[in-house]
């Protein structure tokens, strides 16, 4: 609130009054010491001031004015002090005493003053906007609150029937478990037959390919007649070597589901992998055999592909005894097994090349293809000695057992 006073006489002597009353200290400020020296005060007495009053400018500039006004008593006027305030470049306080001095209201407060109240104002009031608007947003979040508990509390009730439903639907489930069970063992049966079935299709794709990629090839008169180059030869063998030895990581790959399967389909399996694979093996080892003793008649070239081929053979040798060594547990025992005139897989007791294959053509699919049983089996008494008697049955039988 602007304050106003009542003038005096300019050359009415100045009071301590009138300079608290126009607030001259707080206005002059930092300029006390220009203020001293224009009063007459020499430099040590200003330092000493200074001292007194702690380096404070309002007290600094009260002890000068007081100080002044004692010294000069009469001639400590209003008007001496306003030129003073003029000299110090303090031309608007100068003017705010003059004007007290001539008798008009003064604004005691000031313009400075003034504009700090309007900032002071204006500040207030951005912050009651802003309090207003937080408050607005603080009823809006209760409200939100409020429906989120509303909400809240449905989940709950929902999930409490939920869980009662559950439990209500466990006992039907596990007597409803009690009738599903024929049923999924029926699933069970579908699914091994399935299996079977899959199994002989795979066989009998796999021997297809066996007769058409290896043992048509070695049934051309070019072949069997040994009219084929070296080289030629051995490309041949090599391609051929490739072929079987794919058939035999197919074959290793069906062992395990074999195993699981019927009397029948371990039989099938059995003719495939033991005696055809089996005997394509013996003759492409019998031919290499052959190459490798006119090896030094070779070309260099010739010797390269031959290491090549045995290293192949190498390779396939590896997958043709893995398999064997799965061989006696395929099959239940001796009385159930497949009679065929050796007992273990061809070239593991001795039998001949010749002797293979003739057994392997047998055994080839489609079994259709077999007008005579007579030809390829021997009597029990025969299969028999070919297992030599007890002594191969009972740890075969035991093995049998643990698988």
């Amino acid at each position: 609130m602007d304050c106003f006073i009542d003038a005096i006489d300019a050359k009415h002597q100045l009071t301590e009054s009138v300079i608290h009353t126009l607030r001259l200290p707080e206005k002059i400020g930092d300029k006390w010491k220009d203020l001293a020296r224009k009063l007459g005060y020499i430099e040590s007495v200003v330092n000493a001031i200074q001292t007194e009053e702690n380096n404070i400018p309002k007290e600094c500039c009260i002890t000068v004015l007081v100080r002044w006004m004692e010294r000069e008593a009469e001639g400590a006027t209003v008007e001496r002090l306003a030129q003073v305030l003029t000299e110090i470049e303090l031309k608007n306080l100068s003017r705010l005493l003059k004007d007290y001095a001539l008798g008009g209201e003064v604004d005691v407060v000031g313009s400075d003053d003034r504009g700090q109240g309007s900032k002071v104002k204006a500040k207030m009031k951005e912050l009651e906007e802003k309090l207003a608007v937080m408050t607005q947003e603080k009823q809006t979040f209760e409200e939100r609150c409020q429906k989120l508990q509303e909400v809240n509390s449905e989940l709950v009730k929902e999930l409490r029937d939920v869980k009662q439903q559950i439990q209500a639907g466990s006992s039907k489930q596990d007597v409803k478990t009690g009738l599903d069970s024929p049923r999924e063992e029926e699933s069970e049966n579908t699914r091994d037959e399935t299996t079977e079935q899959g199994i002989v299709v795979q066989l009998r794709l796999l021997n297809e390919q066996l007769i058409e990629r290896v043992i048509s090839p070695l049934q051309v008169s070019e072949v069997k007649e040994d009219k084929l180059k070296t080289s030629v030869m051995i490309d041949l063998l090599i391609r051929l070597s490739m072929t079987l030895q794919e058939l035999y990581s197919t074959t290793l790959s069906m062992v395990t589901k074999s195993c699981k399967c019927s009397e029948d389909v371990k039989r099938e399996f059995y003719d495939f992998a033991y005696h055809g694979l089996r005997a394509e093996h013996n003759d492409l080892i019998h031919r290499v055999e052959e190459l490798t003793s006119v090896e030094k008649e070779m070309t260099g070239e010739e010797q390269s592909e031959l290491s090549k081929l045995r290293e192949l053979q190498s390779n396939r040798q590896r997958l043709v005894n893995r398999l064997e060594n799965l061989w006696r547990g395929l099959f239940s025992p001796y009385e159930s097994r497949p009679k065929v005139t050796c007992s273990e897989p061809y070239g593991a007791s001795g039998c001949s090349a010749d002797s293979e294959k003739n057994l392997q053509r047998y055994h080839s699919y489609p079994r259709e293809q077999n007008t005579s049983t007579t030809a390829a089996t021997t009597s029990d008494d025969e299969t028999h000695e070919g297992f030599q008697g007890d002594k191969v049955e009972e740890p075969f039988q035991k093995n049998r057992k643990s698988t």
